[in-house]
């Protein structure tokens, strides 16, 4: 599950941040808004983030809605 991908969710507990894709800052109503999407990502993830966390955003990578040939 992406929300578990350390590649996808960035938890920097050295700085007290967490790194997601902009898709969480675009849709953010869908998800809570501001650092309850913190709390929303928990729901679904093995290892809690801390809610005390600041949200950074990351750009979202365009290219994996190409297709494949």
């Amino acid at each position: 599950m992406a929300l578990n991908d350390s590649a996808f969710i960035r938890v920097l507990d050295d700085s007290d941040k967490v790194q997601i894709s902009k898709i969480f800052e675009w849709y953010a109503s869908d998800f809570g808004g501001g650092n309850s999407i913190i709390e929303y990502i928990n729901n679904f993830r093995d290892e809690k983030i801390p809610t005390n966390y600041a949200v950074e955003y990351y750009e979202y990578d365009w290219a994996l809605n190409e297709k494949k040939s």
